[in-house]
Formats: C-alpha cells, structure tokens, sequence
C-alpha cells in the first residue's frame, strides 16, 4: 500500500513497461461517442501486494469526456493503486496525471468462482467493469470489479 498517489512520470515509465493483451479489450458507445479499452498483461505480477503498490492495467482511448470525472477525451494510460487504504483509478497522459475514476472497487474471489473473460463498458457511469488483474488456469482471482469516470 502507498501513501501517496503515483505521479504522472511513475506512471508513464510503467507503462512503457507493460504489454497489452488485445483479448482484454472493450468497446462501447457513450453518446455516440466510442470509449475503447485495453488491458494489460500480467506476466510479473504474483500476490495483491504487487497490486497495492501500482499497477499499469491498461490503455483508455475515449472520445466521450467523463461523465463524473470530466476526465477530458484523449488516449490515457490507467494505473491502479491502493492509497492509504484506499483503491484509486488514475488517468495519465503525457506524463501528467489527468484525472482519476470517481468509483473504483477491486474484489478477490475463491478460485473457481469467477471465470476470467474479457472486460465490459457500462454505458451508465461511463464505467469499464469486470477488468480481471490476477487469473490462474481461466479463473479470475483479482479483478476490478469497476471503474468509473
């Protein structure tokens, strides 16, 4: 866990780290306009702990401001981290951090019990939900369960 959120440059250097996974990827519509996601893969990642610290978990590309947040249009790289107890959503963009979800939860579930699949876009919330962050053999262990702008 931190004590502080990351800062747009830590943030921006995870991300030229992390891979994408194009079967980890949504699109939806929000007035019209497209909101696609991407996930990252999770190759080096092995406890919740790993997680608490900061995690680049993909790539946002939306033409729909938040509706919540007023994170404006653009193409961002979304960091996960748990601040002081909290968990929290961050947006960045040419190493700044542009905004932030309004509602995250993160879930764990027993293994077995919830199948890894592709993520999905809520319209209502502008939320992407169901990112699974920790899978093992086609089951999700730890997953946002949404996160909304």
């Amino acid at each position: 866990m931190r004590t502080r959120p990351p800062t747009g440059a830590e943030i921006a250097a995870a991300a030229t780290k992390g891979r994408l996974e194009k079967r980890k990827s949504v699109t939806g519509h929000k007035n019209g306009k497209r909101v696609h996601f991407t996930g990252a893969a999770f190759d080096s990642m092995e406890s919740i702990e790993d997680l608490e610290t900061g995690q680049f978990v993909g790539v946002l590309e939306t033409e729909a401001a938040g509706d919540e947040s007023g994170l404006p249009p653009g193409t961002y790289n979304l960091h996960l981290a748990r601040v002081e107890g909290k968990w929290r959503l961050f947006a960045e963009a040419d190493g700044e951090v542009a905004g932030e979800a309004v509602r995250v939860e993160v879930e764990r579930h027993p293994w077995g019990e919830h199948k890894a699949g592709p993520p999905r876009f809520r319209e209502e919330g502008w939320c992407l939900v169901d990112i699974c962050l920790i899978s093992f053999w086609g089951f999700c262990l730890v997953g946002i369960r949404f996160g909304c702008f």
